[in-house]
C-alpha cells in the first residue's frame, strides 16, 4: 500500500521494540506510533498483512464482494511468505497477529479547515482455528481495521516483487519497499542519504546507518533495482528485467537457500539476478536431483569458479 511504503510504520528491530515515535510535518500534522505490550509490530509482522491484503485483492480482481474480514490457512500463509511451519513457527505467527492487532496509531491531520485526530490499529481482530486443544493450527481469520481496509478498497496498492519474501534483513526490505514506492520502473530516483535514514525509519545512528547502506550496496540483494552511493546521494536504477516486465514462472526457493547463496557469491554476483539465469538455464530440463535449491546452490558455486577463472586470465593478460 502506497501510505505504507511512503511512513516508517514498522519497526525494523528484530528484538521487541517498545520505543514509541511520533513524525511531525511542517504544516503541523503528526503521526504517532504506541506499541503493544509485546512491542511495535515489525516488518516481518508486515508480511502477514502483505499476504492478506493479497488475498482481498485477488476476491476483487475476479469480481467478488470484497469483506473486510479475511480467511486463509495459516500453513498456506507461512508458505507464501517464506516461513518454516514447525510448532514454533506457528506460535511466531501468534505473537505477530498480537503486534499487529496492538500497535496503535494515531494521526492529527488537516482536512479543509478542520482537523481531525484519529486513532486505529492495523488489523482489528484476528482468530485461530485449531484442531481440539493441542491440535495443529489450521484455519485463520484475519480482521483488517477500517483504515487498512479503505486503504485496499482505494486501490492504494503497489505490487511487490515475488523475491520481496526472500530478503531477510529489516533495512534490505524496507529500502526495497521505497526503491518501489518512489522509483517504480522510472529511469531514476535519487534521495539524500539524511531523508533516506528518516523514511526507513532506522534508529541508528546516521553513521551507522552510512555504513549499513554502503554494505547493502556492495551485496547486490535488493530485488528489481540496482543501487548506488554518489557522494551523499542514494541512486536508484530499475534493473533491465523490471522495465520489460518479465514474469518466470518457477518453483520458490527457501530463504535460507538465497542466504547461502549470497555468503557464496560475496557480492561479486546480483543473486536475484541469478537466480532468475538459474531458472532460464533449467528450462526444458529435468529437475536436478537433489532438489531445486541444492541445484541453484550448485550453480553459484559454479558461477564464482567462472569469475575466478576469468579474472586469473585477465591478470596473465594485463
Amino acid at each position: 500500500m502506497k501510505h505504507q511504503l511512503e511512513h516508517p510504520l514498522f519497526s525494523l528491530s528484530k528484538k521487541p521494540d517498545m520505543k514509541f515515535r511520533k513524525y511531525h510535518a511542517p504544516n503541523g500534522d503528526f503521526i504517532e506510533f504506541t506499541p503493544s505490550a509485546f512491542g511495535l509490530a515489525n516488518i516481518y509482522d508486515k508480511d502477514i498483512l502483505v499476504f492478506v491484503i493479497s488475498q482481498l485483492m485477488h476476491k476483487i480482481n475476479r469480481g467478488e464482494e470484497p469483506n473486510q474480514t479475511v480467511v486463509f490457512n495459516a500453513y498456506d500463509l507461512l508458505i507464501a511468505t517464506n516461513k518454516n511451519t514447525g510448532g514454533h513457527d506457528y506460535k511466531i505467527l501468534e505473537r505477530s497477529l498480537d503486534r499487529l492487532a496492538g500497535t496503535r496509531i494515531k494521526t492529527c491531520l488537516m482536512v479543509g479547515e478542520k482537523e481531525i485526530t484519529s486513532s486505529f490499529g492495523m488489523i482489528d481482530k484476528w482468530d485461530i482455528i485449531k484442531e481440539g486443544r493441542d491440535g495443529r493450527m489450521e484455519g485463520l481469520l484475519v480482521k483488517l481495521s477500517d483504515w487498512m481496509y479503505q486503504g485496499v478498497l482505494g486501490t492504494e496498492i503497489l505490487t511487490l516483487s515475488k523475491d520481496y519474501f526472500l530478503i531477510s534483513s529489516p533495512l534490505e526490505k524496507r529500502i526495497y519497499e521505497l526503491c518501489r514506492k518512489h522509483c517504480g520502473n522510472q529511469e531514476r530516483w535519487n534521495i539524500s542519504i539524511d531523508k533516506l535514514h528518516f523514511k526507513t525509519g532506522s534508529q541508528s545512528l546516521l553513521a551507522r546507518f552510512k555504513h549499513a547502506l554502503k554494505k547493502i550496496c556492495k551485496d547486490k540483494n535488493i530485488p528489481d533495482y540496482n543501487i548506488a552511493l554518489k557522494g551523499d546521494l542514494f541512486v536508484v536504477k530499475p534493473k533491465k528485467s523490471l522495465i520489460e516486465s518479465i514474469a518466470v514462472d518457477h518453483p520458490k526457493l527457501k530463504t535460507q537457500t538465497i542466504e547461502n547463496a549470497k555468503k557464496i557469491l560475496n557480492g561479486s554476483d546480483d543473486v536475484y539476478g541469478l537466480k532468475e539465469e538459474y531458472f532460464e538455464w533449467c528450462k526444458n530440463k529435468e529437475k536436478p536431483y537433489k532438489g531445486y535449491d541444492a541445484g541453484f546452490i550448485g550453480f553459484c558455486k559454479g558461477r564464482m569458479k567462472s569469475n575466478f577463472s576469468e579474472e586469473i586470465q585477465e591478470d596473465m593478460f594485463t
